[in-house]
């Protein structure tokens, strides 16, 4: 998580909020981050069809997740 930490901090983000809020993913993880809709098209065996994952494929190398929690509601905003 260096470089995405180096540019939060640089951004003037807490280290606080960057470790509660932030996570660096990538492969599997970032899909399953992103990719958990039913609403999804899916083929008949229930895996992603070829044209969602192929819009997704970015994902592999990697990046930040951010978690939050809606202040109105406490709900988890995903």
């Amino acid at each position: 998580m260096y470089n995405n930490y180096s540019e939060f901090c640089q951004s003037r983000v807490h280290s606080h909020l960057i470790f509660l809020n932030f996570k660096e993913v990538s492969g599997d993880e970032a899909y399953d981050l992103l990719l958990y809709s039913d609403k999804l098209p899916r083929r008949n065996d229930g895996r992603l069809n070829g044209k969602t994952l192929e819009s997704y494929r970015f994902v592999e190398n990697g990046g930040w997740y951010v978690s939050a929690t809606d202040p109105e509601t406490g709900e988890e905003r995903l």
